[in-house]
């Protein structure tokens, strides 16, 4: 497995910084970074609205541009101060310093966004850079949810689903997919319940149960996935 680079492990917010620090961490090593505008390679994006139709929903993890941070295959992170991610091509998306619209055709194993509006930080790892993962055959971007001895990644895909209307002009909606794995040392597992969690970390069985049994936490709840997955890795490792 190609290991989590410093930068990643440094920004993450799982690893006791909190949340504000990782940001204010993540700002620091923004400004110390190289643009990243003369080293990807690009093509401008090409609007199409021929077809003139209404969408319903956003390809995009979200609409808003945010500054950025990209980490390649050889391990050298640089910024950019517009970026998008869309999940139905995986592509990034960013503006130049005029402006312009473009696609980065250079692949890209991690991804750092930076909302400067919501205050909020997102980190997203590419599967290229993951163990081999059978039910993950699909390229792909995966959230870092949070990390440590066990990291909790979120797979996000998004499709275009035609809407047909005996009313009206057809219509594109915008369907969404989410799939949650458990990263541990160099194996991926797939997770569907707390029950699921739970069984990965079977090593400490008894404080999970009562952890479950006393915090009662959602499967519908990203925190509550997040805050499970912290409490296993503040656990002292077993002999």
């Amino acid at each position: 497995m190609k290991p989590f680079y410093f930068l990643i492990l440094l920004l993450a917010p799982s690893l006791g910084f909190g949340q504000l620090n990782a940001i204010n961490n993540a700002r620091g090593a923004y400004q110390a970074l190289n643009s990243f505008y003369n080293i990807v390679g690009s093509e401008p994006i090409l609007i199409n609205n021929a077809n003139n139709r209404s969408v319903d929903g956003t390809p995009f993890f979200s609409e808003t541009w945010m500054k950025g941070i990209i980490t390649m295959r050889d391990g050298k992170s640089y910024r950019g101060h517009g970026i998008r991610l869309d999940l139905t091509t995986n592509k990034v998306h960013f503006l130049t310093e005029e402006g312009k619209q473009m696609l980065c055709n250079t692949s890209i194993e991690r991804l750092i966004l930076m909302d400067s509006v919501k205050d909020a930080m997102f980190s997203f790892i590419h599967t290229s850079a993951l163990p081999k993962q059978t039910d993950l055959k699909e390229p792909g971007w995966l959230e870092i949810m949070t990390q440590g001895t066990a990291s909790l990644l979120k797979f996000q895909k998004k499709e275009r689903e035609e809407v047909w209307s005996y009313t009206g002009p057809p219509s594109e909606r915008i369907k969404a997919q989410k799939k949650y794995y458990v990263l541990m040392g160099d194996r991926m597992h797939k997770v569907s319940s707390i029950g699921d969690i739970r069984d990965v970390f079977k090593s400490h069985a008894k404080e999970l149960d009562e952890y479950i049994r006393n915090e009662k936490p959602s499967w519908k709840n990203d925190a509550d996935l997040i805050a499970l997955v912290a409490f296993y890795n503040s656990l002292p490792a077993k002999q």
